[in-house]
């Protein structure tokens, strides 16, 4: 049993970064892309409805994890996938340069990317 309460707790995390992140992008004037992106991408529709898309499925796939935490492994691999390629080609090549990064966002991922990893291997 404390081992499955332990499984919920990536799940948990998500909840509690997702649920403001996904009503800031839904109430914000420019849908949370100005922060997300530090203005280096212009902002649109389009995009902000994918990266809002996206964040919301992770967020609904976190509320199913917390009642079938293992079958809801493969999200948290997703998640480790896609930050890791955020972080390698987005934040990294701004950090060489010394542009201004997002360092909220940049901080959740990077935590993401070094934690669900031990998920992973532990559960899967």
């Amino acid at each position: 049993m404390a081992q499955k309460a332990m499984l919920r707790l990536p799940y948990v995390i998500n909840l509690l970064i997702l649920v403001p992140v996904c009503l800031a992008m839904l109430t914000s004037r420019d849908g949370g892309m100005a922060t997300v992106f530090q203005n280096r991408v212009a902002p649109s529709d389009g995009l902000r409805l994918i990266v809002f898309g996206m964040w919301t499925a992770i967020l609904i796939g976190s509320l199913a994890g917390l009642a079938a935490p293992e079958r809801m492994l493969p999200l948290l691999g997703l998640q480790v996938i896609y930050k890791s390629l955020w972080l390698l080609l987005f934040v990294l090549p701004l950090w060489r340069t010394g542009a201004p990064i997002p360092w909220g966002l940049a901080g959740s991922f990077l935590f993401i990317v070094a934690v669900w990893p031990w998920f992973l291997w532990r559960y899967w």
